[in-house]
């Protein structure tokens, strides 16, 4: 045997320094102080991933929890995440086993990986009876059952009802939490998540049931610092109501020592400051001070201003890329006074819609008949636009069965007269919902209807529609591509109290459709029944579409790598790098 011994001449050192020092500079050397401002319109109220209640908190959540795929790149393209590849689907008699295979590479904050069991329990979480989580349990009500590898604890496998769509970004949009934070004690371990879905109705009684329930309820699930730890490269670090959220980026993170590590798992910033400004124009103020570094919808008027104002377009770039996001009208067809669907649709034409867009989006946002984006191949082009007409909602209103008396519309229901007065509820701060609310005032006025403006706390607003007390409403709904799940939100079995079928819509028919389009895995058929829930939804008039929009955001020069995408936020947080203003 020849051992060679290692020789190292000065000038062979001096090549393998200059060598290294050159490999160092190609390589983004992260910086600890790097924070990056994110402005938040409102409080996230609850960070659990399992019963989060708004947009905000999901955004964050995002941060803190991953996913089995990535859903959230700028072309909405499934990829792999927590997963090491995508999902292997098969298809078998009534059943669809979707199966993926867990990174072996992440781990929990305990070092301990992140297996099989780790899934199984968060889809346990989801179907345990009496814990708060109603949307979410509906929204994976096709999963039948998740099984474990005995032999390769990284494989996991998804049982679904086969005849249900998009079962691979179902499963793969599913939050992994882990055992050991969120259940201690192991209350749910005995029980196997078939017992949960089959025994539901008994097993609401039973003691472990009861008890992890009452404890998950709890707010230490929605802000505890210590329990929301996932597998995500932050953690949470600060919380002032009201005020602010930063993020922390953890000092070890898994998916950096990954040897071929994907573009998208990014993790840049150290801190991740969200900063809750209510007000509009505060935030706008903040922005022109660079208090913020990045403002999503910006608000129509002064996003204009800003992208003409020389000083600003030096110091943030602008962006105006495509939404899901909805903004609508919704009634309350509990009431006896909209019960009738033609009073619902006088209400529809006593809205300008046209120039609600104009005073409040500008040019970035187009009318729409429902939850379906124009230009999309399922978007009813069948069904004509509500115009704005007086006339047509005066003769409506005479056909529901109400009369002028005393300057005043009235309709008499089992002897009693009941006046046509209208609440128009809506979260403050929001001015856009404003100008909508005084323009819907004035159009109303004149069609002799009192409307009552009230502008209130999102968390009042929020109550008061899971109550159902209320009367009409303004507020957005977001959604996504190919999202059309709209079981926990239109269907009637979600019209019940903290139910999130607020306005009562609902047919037999549109119960039906719904079902169908969850169901078919027929583009034609699905495009098919889509139209047609469309022109329910349309006729009905219990919400009313007003528009989609398109999303403004500015983001501060001295960050790079600037990943706009359709996502609910508009852009990948974890991938901006620091750089300097051109």
């Amino acid at each position: 045997m020849i051992i060679r011994r290692a020789y190292n001449s000065p000038d062979t050192c001096r090549i393998l320094l200059l060598l290294l020092l050159f490999l160092v500079g190609c390589q983004p050397i992260p910086d600890k102080t790097f924070e990056v401002k994110v402005r938040l319109p409102q409080d996230p109220e609850t960070l659990n991933p399992v019963n989060y209640t708004n947009v905000y908190g999901l955004q964050i959540i995002h941060l803190l929890f991953q996913t089995l795929l990535n859903t959230e790149d700028l072309d909405s393209q499934l990829r792999p995440l927590l997963a090491s590849g995508l999902p292997v689907v098969v298809q078998k008699d009534s059943l669809t086993y979707i199966t993926y295979q867990i990174r072996k590479e992440a781990i929990w904050d305990n070092a301990a990986p992140v297996t099989a069991q780790d899934v199984v329990f968060s889809m346990k979480v989801i179907k345990c009876p009496l814990v708060n989580n109603e949307k979410l349990q509906m929204q994976y009500e096709a999963v039948q059952d998740v099984i474990s590898n005995n032999t390769n604890p990284e494989e996991v496998t998804f049982v679904c009802k086969r005849n249900y769509p998009n079962l691979d970004r179902l499963t793969g949009d599913l939050f992994i939490i882990p055992a050991y934070l969120f259940d201690p004690t192991g209350l749910l371990a005995q029980f196997s998540l078939s017992d949960l879905i089959i025994q539901e109705e008994s097993l609401k009684k039973h003691t472990n049931i009861i008890s992890f329930a009452e404890w998950f309820n709890t707010g230490k699930f929605s802000r505890d610092e210590n329990i929301l730890r996932g597998s995500g490269a932050y953690q949470l670090s600060d919380w002032k109501t009201g005020r602010q959220v930063v993020v922390q980026k953890k000092q070890q993170w898994w998916a950096e020592k990954l040897s071929n590590k994907p573009e998208y798992l990014t993790a840049n910033p150290a801190r991740i400051n969200f900063q809750i400004v209510p007000e509009n124009m505060t935030a706008v103020l903040s922005l022109k001070r660079e208090a913020l570094d990045i403002y999503s919808n910006v608000p129509a008027t002064e996003f204009l201003q800003l992208t003409q104002d020389e000083a600003m377009q030096k110091k943030y770039n602008f962006f105006t890329p495509e939404t899901y996001d909805f903004t609508y009208l919704g009634i309350n067809g509990r009431l006896e006074k909209f019960a009738d669907k033609k009073t619902r649709q006088a209400i529809a034409h006593l809205l300008d819609i046209n120039n609600m867009i104009k005073v409040t989006q500008q040019s970035f946002a187009v009318r729409t008949i429902g939850p379906v984006k124009p230009g999309d191949p399922n978007y009813n082009t069948s069904v004509a636009l509500y115009n704005y007409n007086i006339n047509k909602a005066i003769q409506l209103l005479q056909a529901a069965g109400w009369q002028k008396e005393n300057n005043q519309w009235v309709r008499i229901v089992e002897e009693e007269k009941i006046p046509l007065t209208i609440n128009l509820q809506y979260k403050a701060g929001n001015n856009d919902y404003e100008d909508i609310a005084l323009i819907f005032r004035q159009a109303a006025a004149e069609a002799g209807i009192p409307v009552e403006i009230q502008a209130m706390e999102g968390s009042t607003l929020g109550s008061n529609l899971r109550a159902h007390h209320f009367e009409i409403f303004i507020r957005s709904m977001s959604g996504g591509p190919a999202e059309y799940n709209f079981k926990s939100i239109l269907h009637s079995v979600s019209a019940v109290p903290n139910g999130y079928n607020y306005t009562n819509f609902g047919t037999a028919e549109s119960d039906t459709l719904i079902d169908a389009i969850n169901e078919t895995f027929s583009p034609e058929l699905k495009s098919r029944y889509l139209k047609k829930f469309q022109q329910i939804l349309y006729e009905e008039a219990n919400i009313i579409f007003l528009f989609v929009l398109k999303n403004r955001i500015a983001i501060h020069k001295r960050l790079q790598n600037t990943k706009i995408t359709t996502s609910k936020a508009g852009y990948d947080v974890s991938a901006f790098t620091l750089g300097s203003p051109q």
